[in-house]
């Protein structure tokens, strides 16, 4: 709970920073022109609720509310959307089957990079769809002390997605100007790098103190699909807030080693114009 207020401490003060970066020249000047290229720095603040099962242990399915931090570069404009991201996820997860309670301690890091690019006889002067690559790299670490000699875990999960970006403009001549948009990927190539099953190697029994004893690397397998809705207002002064819905679930395999993970998150950011 104290880590939660230190964050609502934080986003309160950033927005109000945020909102009152205008002065009379801004105000004075002409509309914001959603259709011109724009470089944004973005952070946000997200509230998930989220679940994952590690077949290599247990079926048992753990359920948590972890945070997430985002901070992502931005380029973007009618004809090409760049951006690189970074989101760092924690929390504990627990499960209390048969009333014995289990706690994992769950961090997860993700690298994304996407490059779209419009698709012209699709557009108008409202509407605008991307296509493109979407390459995301997430990396989980998870602690759980009742699993004993295999209470760490890890997974490097890399899936490249094909990628859908859609806005729609619902106002341009009065500011703030207000946007709708939509956002979805589907997993083309899908790969794992993870504990196989048993989950406990043999590297202790040998005297060989590796890790990673055991991982295994699978590429063409498994499943993720994610989607992201979302509105934005765009500013005075050229910055925007934004707040949305994101919905992420992936799978590494179909065998008995699977891990799966699902995320709802409510998600508040802020986007500052760099240029």
């Amino acid at each position: 709970m104290k880590i939660i207020s230190q964050l609502l401490i934080i986003s309160v003060l950033t927005s109000t920073l945020f909102l009152n970066a205008q002065n009379k020249e801004l105000e004075n000047s002409t509309l914001y022109n959603v259709h011109s290229k724009k470089t944004f720095l973005e952070f946000s603040i997200g509230f998930s609720k989220a679940s994952f099962s590690d077949f290599a242990t247990s079926p048992l399915v753990y359920r948590g509310n972890p945070l997430n931090l985002m901070l992502a570069h931005t380029d973007v404009d009618t004809q090409r959307l760049s951006r690189f991201g970074v989101n760092y996820a924690f929390g504990n997860f627990s499960n209390d089957f048969n009333n014995q309670n289990s706690v994992s301690q769950f961090k997860s890091l993700i690298l994304s990079y996407a490059e779209l690019y419009a698709i012209g006889f699709l557009n108008s002067n409202r509407l605008n769809i991307k296509i493109g690559p979407h390459l995301n790299t997430s990396a989980n670490f998870r602690e759980n002390e009742q699993l004993f000699n295999g209470s760490k875990g890890i997974e490097i999960i890399g899936t490249l997605f094909g990628s859908i970006n859609a806005t729609f403009i619902i106002n341009k001549n009065s500011l703030p100007i207000k946007e709708l948009f939509f956002n979805a990927d589907i997993g083309l190539i899908n790969s794992a790098f993870r504990n196989g099953y048993a989950y406990v190697g043999q590297g202790a029994v040998l005297n060989n103190d590796d890790f990673f004893d055991g991982y295994q690397f699978s590429v063409f397998s498994g499943a993720r699909f994610s989607t992201q809705l979302g509105y934005t207002s765009h500013l005075k002064n050229h910055n925007s807030i934004r707040i949305s819905y994101l919905w992420d679930a992936y799978r590494t395999s179909n065998d008995i080693n699977n891990f799966q993970m699902a995320y709802h998150t409510l998600r508040l950011t802020f986007l500052f114009n760099l240029k």
